[in-house]
């Protein structure tokens, strides 16, 4: 299950920087972050397959990012995720109702190999994740859900040999 709370280093800027200057630390509402990153990573008027997957690897992503990984905290840093796209860009309170409904649906859901949980990246498009291991494009999730597509079906395609799981239940 996915943490009550995330630690987010607010820079107030989209761009990643090597060394971030963090203003302040929010403590935010797992839930609330996933629906304020959503809306940012991908379009609001995508499909719901689309929008479905995109909120799986934005919650995954964080809670691997900042959980597992503990990319910030275990380099001596007060938070667990900034809001740039050195992680996710996040915006906080600005949500859309589409992207908030894909959030609900999914909420709970875990991508897992040989039944662990990994880091599932995401890029805008197939050739910028060539060079990324277990990566998305977000173009081509939108692709994949306009000729069909389930959310769990797109994103088997880009993590491969996966299962997608909420609930102890596995989604088709």
């Amino acid at each position: 299950a996915y943490p009550q709370y995330i630690r987010v280093g607010r820079t107030f800027n989209s761009r990643c920087v090597a060394r971030p200057v963090v203003q302040r630390v929010d403590v935010v509402p797992f839930k609330d972050y996933v629906k304020s990153v959503l809306p940012h990573e991908w379009y609001a008027s995508w499909t719901d397959a689309s929008l479905d997957a995109g909120a799986v690897a934005v919650a995954q992503f964080a809670y691997q990012t900042a959980f597992v990984e503990k990319k910030w905290s275990r380099r001596g840093y007060n938070f667990d995720v900034v809001d740039s796209t050195c992680d996710q860009y996040y915006v906080a309170g600005r949500t859309h109702p589409r992207t908030n409904a894909a959030v609900e649906r999914m909420w709970g859901t875990m991508m897992l190999r040989n039944g662990k949980p990994f880091t599932p990246f995401y890029r805008s498009n197939d050739r910028l994740c060539r060079r990324v291991k277990d990566c998305m494009s977000q173009w081509g999730s939108q692709r994949l859900g306009q000729q069909g597509w389930t959310g769990p079906q797109i994103l088997r395609h880009y993590y491969g040999n996966i299962a997608v799981v909420r609930n102890g239940q596995t989604l088709r």
